[in-house]
């Protein structure tokens, strides 16, 4: 439609989002999406959070695989689309879906680090491990001198999610579920 509004909705996604196909095959994925608004509160003078808006919001097709395999509950994003209200509750028509860069660090496949992406060396503590040759030859007769070890980055006790490194620590606001 000509001259459609489409709004842009800053929040954070509330639970994983879901990946289902149509019977035509097409993919379509749906999260939600709780919305802080901002209010400020004259009598203290300060800025608070308002009442937290819940939006559902469905993505279609290329857009709906990649919301599957990149978003993750807790993770803040930006959202656009087309907007309406059912059954009392807003849904999101999804146009546009990005992480917010203001409270995560967003890796993409230009910037993925080389061992992440598969680029590095199979075996990194090999890698690692593997004699430098423009060092010279170490005199076998020769004992080298004990060295603390170093912790490896990978034997590192896993975190419990990937939102406990990235997301801020804010208590989860309740949603009636849709």
């Amino acid at each position: 439609m000509a001259g459609e509004v489409t709004p842009t909705i800053y929040g954070r996604v509330y639970e994983d989002p879901q990946l289902r196909h149509a019977d035509s095959g097409r993919p379509i994925a749906r999260f939600r999406v709780v919305s802080f608004p901002r209010e400020y509160d004259r009598t203290s003078g300060e800025w608070r959070d308002g009442e937290p808006v819940l939006v559902v919001c469905t993505a279609w097709g290329r857009l709906a695989k990649h919301v599957a395999a990149s978003l993750a509950d807790r993770v803040h994003v930006i959202v656009t689309g087309q907007l309406t209200a059912c059954d009392a509750q807003l849904h999101l028509n999804v146009t546009r879906v990005g992480v917010d860069l203001d409270a995560h660090i967003a890796y993409i496949d230009a910037t993925l680090p080389a061992v992440l992406a598969g680029k590095g060396p199979r075996n990194v503590r090999a890698a690692l491990k593997r004699p430098n040759p423009d060092e010279p030859a170490a005199d076998p007769a020769r004992k080298p001198a004990a060295t603390p070890p170093v912790p490896y980055w990978m034997d590192e006790e896993r975190r419990r999610q990937w939102a406990d490194i990235t997301a801020p620590q804010r208590p989860r606001p309740w949603c009636p579920p849709c």
